[in-house]
């Protein structure tokens, strides 16, 4: 996991899971509003969703079996991870 903190230390709550994943990814631990990125391993942003309350879930079937980026972006704080779809 890649952690950016700009401040506070919300990060450490957020969850991204399961790993690997195969049609729906779960994101918990949020507080308000979060943009969500999903990208390609060459920075490509795939597509994003705005997420709204403490957790969320996102629809992944569409992606090809791969190795891909997520990027949460929860207040001030940025975190990344990388993530496997079967």
């Amino acid at each position: 996991d890649l952690e950016t903190r700009v401040s506070g230390p919300e990060a450490a709550g957020i969850r991204i899971y399961p790993n690997p994943v195969r049609d729906r990814l779960h994101v918990e631990g949020l507080s308000g509003p979060s943009l969500v990125r999903i990208l390609s391993l060459l920075g490509q942003q795939l597509f994003h969703v705005q997420l709204q309350g403490d957790r969320g879930e996102i629809d992944l079937s569409a992606l090809e079996p791969g190795i891909y980026l997520v990027t949460v972006e929860n207040g001030d704080v940025t975190r990344t991870r990388r993530i496997v779809k079967e």
